[in-house]
């Protein structure tokens, strides 16, 4: 049996945590024997995890000053501290500590590999652990394979890593979704129903998407926007609803484990996000034949067909004039649903079969 590692952040509410437990449940039990490392204890997406996978923890949520402590202690030690088995397997899931980690010691002699989720030319803070870029260059150098799941995340390595030993690998949609998806919810609306899922950060843009709406709204436009997930940015996002008097338009879920019920019950899947790396939502979407508006982030283009849904510039006007056009010609969206979809490339099985080929 083949001893693999995984090593992550946390496993908190994210399209990274979310896609690496697609991973891990995906992976064959019965040739892998799967441990699951993260360095900070955020686990609300943990009981989402097979139980025949091991999770342990560093650090508890609220511990202070880990990069530093990543930055300034020699990687060798707190690999030893951290990490006292040997593995056939190491991968770095996502970037910064747990790259730092497996990559940059030279304790460990098993393969190794990474996964690249994000546009590395707009996460300098990814720098917060290492003291010089020349370090952060450097464990990548010690990963036999690079996994990108999108071509832009590929050519942004390329271009500031500058080591060619990367591939591109799509994340994984388990087919599970759809049975998810038909649990039933009472229904909130009958007017159109626009939706996104994800955290409540700046970075994805729902605030912004409000104050699009609004002026939707005030033209008259009948619609709903329901909101699914929790975030930073939950207490401003209330309150700005509550001032514009949006109330009756827009709807509020909080975090749930299973947003598939509300995805498919809605007329189009909005992505107002500033940036992404591959959007799992707007797949996962598409999946459940819901159409997909999307800002022009990274992976958008690789997703999303003009004749299953739209990518707009990654600017204000652009979306206000993208929703404007959808709810003026309702018939697009029955077109889009009834559109051939090839989404093969994130298929399952095919995506196990080329991981199965590296880690044996």
């Amino acid at each position: 049996m083949i001893k693999i590692l995984f090593v992550t952040n946390y496993l908190c509410q994210g399209g990274v945590e979310k896609s690496l437990i697609n991973l891990l449940n995906s992976l064959d039990k019965k040739i892998y024997e799967i441990n699951v490392l993260c360095i900070v204890k955020k686990n609300e997406l943990a009981n989402q995890i097979n139980h025949e996978i091991n999770v342990k923890y560093i650090f508890n949520d609220n511990i202070r000053g880990v990069d530093k402590l990543f930055k300034y202690i020699p990687t060798n030690i707190l690999y030893r501290l951290f990490i006292r088995q040997k593995y056939d397997v190491e991968v770095a899931y996502s970037d910064g500590k747990a790259t730092k980690l497996i990559g940059n010691n030279s304790v460990s002699k098993s393969k190794k590999f990474a996964w690249i989720h994000q546009d590395l030319e707009r996460y300098d803070k990814l720098m917060n652990c290492y003291k010089s870029w020349d370090e952060y260059r450097q464990s990548y150098s010690q990963f036999n394979k690079v996994f990108c799941v999108s071509s832009k995340c590929r050519e942004s390595y390329s271009l500031k890593i500058g080591y060619n030993n990367t591939e591109i690998l799509y994340n994984i949609i388990p087919k599970s979704i759809i049975n998810k998806a038909n649990e039933k919810i009472k229904l909130f609306d009958k007017r159109l129903k626009l939706i996104t899922v994800g955290r409540l950060s700046q970075e994805k843009g729902q605030l912004r998407l409000l104050k699009i709406l609004k002026k939707l709204m005030d033209e008259g436009y009948e619609f709903v926007y329901l909101i699914v997930g929790d975030g930073p940015q939950r207490e401003m996002i209330e309150k700005y609803i509550t001032e514009n008097a949006m109330n009756k338009y827009i709807y509020m879920t909080g975090f749930t484990e299973n947003p598939y019920k509300y995805m498919s019950k809605s007329d189009i899947y909005i992505c107002p996000s500033y940036t992404e790396a591959l959007s799992t939502t707007c797949i996962e979407s598409l999946i459940l034949n819901i159409p997909v508006l999307s800002t022009n982030v990274p992976g958008a283009d690789e997703i999303i067909d003009m004749h299953y849904g739209m990518i707009v510039s990654n600017d204000d006007k652009s979306i206000y004039e993208g929703i404007k056009k959808i709810l003026n010609n309702q018939d697009m969206l029955l077109q889009w649903k009834i559109a051939d979809k090839n989404l093969s490339k994130f298929d399952e099985r095919i995506i196990i079969e080329r991981l199965n080929n590296y880690f044996m």
